[in-house]
């Protein structure tokens, strides 16, 4: 049994820790990329690599924003359609308000916890850890985009505190790597 006074003690006293390294390496100052010709047909495909995945995340934002403007603006049109067939009673438009909001809820939990858990969560320590070298199963790949996209919309749409800032990273990312397996 290990005494009081060595349980929790920081720094530790074992050097297995020593041993672990992750994969982490700055690209842009490696000798690949020193010795690499900055001009020709290879500056014009990173180029051109970098505006499809900028221009493709633009496309997916617009859709992603006007989605959800029309579904919220539906709901809201929804509950002023109640209030008007009710003489102003409140609570029909309640219920339909916040029925909405757990079924869309709903569905966004439905969705990342059985279809697609890798779009759990932001997506921004996915991608640190993707950068970092650690092979994160499920966490850059289509259906993955497609949950992230819809699990996302339902949720703000539900009414939800979650903003779209670090899906819409893990989104470009998954269009960053996508983009780069391109025929072109």
């Amino acid at each position: 049994m290990m005494s009081r006074n060595t349980v929790g003690k920081y720094p530790r006293f074992d050097t297995m820790y020593k041993t672990k390294s992750s994969l982490d390496f700055d690209l842009m100052k490696t000798k690949i990329m020193g010795d690499r010709k900055k001009d020709g047909l290879a500056g014009y495909s990173l180029w051109t690599a970098h505006i499809v995945c900028g221009f493709m995340m633009g496309v997916v934002g617009w859709i992603y924003k006007w989605l959800e403007n029309n579904i919220v603006l539906l709901r809201v049109s929804g509950v002023q359609e109640i209030i008007n067939l009710q003489d102003n009673s409140l609570i029909g438009a309640y219920f339909f308000y916040a029925g909405t909001a757990v079924g869309f809820v709903f569905i966004a939990s439905w969705l990342t916890i059985y279809v697609g858990p890798g779009a759990m969560g932001s997506g921004i320590p996915e991608v640190m850890g993707f950068l970092n070298g650690v092979n994160y199963d499920g966490a850059i790949s289509i259906s993955t985009f497609i949950i992230k996209i819809f699990g996302t919309l339902f949720a703000m749409c539900g009414g939800l505190c979650i903003g779209s800032e670090g899906p819409l990273v893990h989104m470009g990312a998954i269009v960053g790597v996508l983009s780069c397996y391109l025929p072109v």
